[in-house]
């Protein structure tokens, strides 16, 4: 179909059959464009269709285990936020979480799946207050400066062994120091 031969407009011999549910695997870190892409294709190729996301959440830890290694921690509420929207634009109506994340991810995922339009900043200050109290604030800032690091796409590079990554991309001793004095 369209969405997978990179072509916007599919032919009416193309179209799935209305009762057909179209489910999209989602990887939501580092936020790529070409899942967005892909989703808007799916839309405009099945309109009558019901569009499900799989989320996957496994990584960083997943690579982690399989590579028996400690992972700079994959902390992405805002790719999260962002991409409810684009879910919200295309009109998918239902999701399915494969591995949780981390607490924070989980906390907003299953808030905006009750309303895509909620604000992030005002559900992490929600999460933060609730779970952390009068530490809110300072755990707050470690959890963005390490979503930053970690949705940075110069700190992924291709190509490179997922431990390298971890730890001299992301994890590198300046930004340990920066992150432990926040602790």
């Amino acid at each position: 179909v369209a969405a997978y031969t990179g072509r916007t407009e599919a032919t009416e011999r193309e179209r799935l059959e209305p009762n057909l549910t179209v489910v999209f695997v989602h990887g939501i870190r580092p936020a790529n464009p070409v899942n967005r892409e892909i989703l808007r294709a799916w839309r405009e190729t099945a309109p009558d269709n019901r569009l499900l996301v799989w989320l996957w959440y496994l990584n960083p830890m997943y690579d982690a285990r399989l590579g028996n290694y400690h992972c700079f921690p994959g902390f992405f509420a805002h790719g999260v936020g962002d991409a409810f929207k684009a879910y919200s634009q295309h009109d998918v109506r239902g999701a399915f979480l494969e591995g949780l994340g981390q607490d924070v991810e989980v906390y907003v995922t299953c808030k905006l799946m009750d309303d895509p339009g909620r604000d992030m900043a005002a559900l992490l200050d929600d999460y933060f207050t609730g779970l952390y109290g009068a530490a809110a604030e300072p755990m707050k800032a470690f959890y963005r400066k390490v979503e930053r690091i970690y949705s940075d796409p110069s700190n992924t590079p291709t190509g490179v062994n997922q431990q390298a990554v971890a730890w001299d991309y992301q994890g590198t001793a300046e930004r340990m120091a920066e992150l432990g004095a926040l602790m």
